[in-house]
């Protein structure tokens, strides 16, 4: 399978929450995170499509910065016990890409 990510990712664990539209919110955490999305691990699966509000702790300038935004769902498998599914960021504001962007390049 070829690669399809357009900015490199850098591997991040901490919990996330992701608020589905017109549903309930799931835990989770991240296994990794770019400037265009972020890889989860869930109890429960998603469907491609799906559109939903995912919130992760960052850590900026040694402190835990909250990053909210709607992302979509690009792919989900079920791999070791957990469902892996890969979002992909959607119209992120200029603060979370600031924030971001922070993060990823210290």
């Amino acid at each position: 399978m070829e690669e399809q990510r357009k900015a490199e990712r850098k591997i991040v664990k901490v919990k996330a929450l992701v608020k589905l539209d017109g549903g309930g919110a799931i835990m989770g955490r991240t296994f990794d995170l770019g400037a265009s999305g972020v890889g989860l691990l869930l109890d429960v699966p998603i469907k491609d499509g799906v559109k939903a509000r995912v919130s992760v702790g960052l850590l900026v300038n040694g402190v835990v910065t909250p990053m909210h935004t709607q992302a979509r769902v690009q792919y989900c498998i079920f791999s070791n016990g957990d469902y892996k599914i890969g979002m992909q960021f959607l119209q992120l504001d200029a603060a979370n890409a600031t924030m971001l962007a922070r993060f990823l390049h210290g």
